[in-house]
């Protein structure tokens, strides 16, 4: 019986691990910006701090956004229309998460409004789960954040914008195949 009982969590031990190796894997290949998008912009217009591309205006900036990226999307994908973003005024930044999905680092944007405390006003929104990661965040901090985006995405099951005075903008698109 002990002999079963040990083979039991020996085999319970090796799924989990072949199971996160697994994921580990999978999350791991990632969407990477198209070579179309270096065409449009410079590789070094590109600026990184610590682990966040960021793109910053030369005016004073006064407001912020954080931009989540979609599950498995680089943030770099994001770059052409960060840095449209930041030539109107904007200080955009995008965090890269752990395994690639923003779900696991639903916090990050905190990171970055800790840093630039000069910032008066943040707006956060994301691509894809991204979009439902940002809705969490502003929920859970409302006196914080200034506005959410969703692009091709919605807030979390477990938020309820009704209530709150915030601007929210979702933008989408219908694409029919005939």
């Amino acid at each position: 019986m002990k002999k079963k009982v040990t083979y039991f969590f020996i085999g319970l031990v090796a799924i989990i691990m072949v199971g996160f190796l697994g994921f580990f894997t999978w999350s791991q290949q990632t969407y990477e910006p198209p070579q179309k998008l270096y065409t449009l912009m410079n590789k070094k217009d590109i600026k990184y701090e610590k682990d966040w591309v960021i793109f910053n205006s030369k005016n004073n900036n006064q407001v912020g956004i954080v931009l989540y990226p979609g599950a498995k999307v680089e943030p770099e994908a994001y770059s052409y229309f960060a840095k449209q973003l930041a030539k109107q005024g904007y200080l955009v930044a995008i965090p890269n998460v752990n395994f690639n999905f923003a779900l696991f680092d639903s916090n990050k944007a905190q990171e970055i409004i800790n840093t630039h405390s000069s910032i008066q006003k943040w707006v956060v929104g994301g691509h894809s789960l991204g979009g439902v990661t940002a809705s969490k965040f502003a929920y859970n901090h409302p006196k914080e954040i200034d506005g959410v985006f969703f692009l091709g995405s919605y807030p979390d099951e477990g938020t309820d914008f009704s209530n709150k005075n915030l601007p929210i903008l979702s933008i989408f698109c219908l694409v029919f195949a005939i």
